[in-house]
This record gives C-alpha cells, structure tokens and sequence, in this order.
C-alpha cells in the first residue's frame, strides 16, 4: 500500500497482512486502531488485541468475496430460499 492508502485506513478496515517471513504467520487484520510509525511503517492494533508492526508494502486491502449459494438440480440455491 502507499503512505496516502494507510492513513485513510479507520478502525473496522480489513487489511491483508503478507508475513515477509516466508508467509507462515499471514492472516487478515481487522482495524481497531492504527499509528503511522514512520515513513514506510505502522502498528495496527487487531481486534483480537493483538499489535503487529507492519512495514506499508506488506499490507493490502482485504475484501471478503461471497461464494454464490449451491445450486440444485433446479437451479435454485440449496437450503431454502435466500431473499
């Protein structure tokens, strides 16, 4: 991300964090609070009440994608109707 796409980050913004270390820690971050920490860093705090040191090139917007319902052999969604 660039310096200006962090410091519009607000609380409830989904990040993805890209672990530099081999990706074996990555995971989404949910915002509760972030601090610029620097010119090319900043600590997030999670709302699981973790904080993490990130450096900007390592965090991406993170959007969640819905997967469509499964369709039976009607071509309705399975489970009951959606509305």
């Amino acid at each position: 991300m660039t310096a200006d796409q962090v410091a519009k980050l607000k609380p409830g913004d989904k990040v993805f964090w890209h672990d530099p270390d081999e990706e074996l820690c990555s995971r989404v971050l949910t915002i509760k609070h972030i601090t610029i920490d620097g010119e090319d860093s900043a600590l997030i705090s999670d709302v699981d009440g973790s904080d993490l040191g990130v450096l900007f090139d390592e965090i991406n917007y993170y959007m969640e994608i819905p997967y469509p319902a499964p369709l039976g052999r009607d071509g309705k969604p399975l489970g009951g109707s959606r509305k």
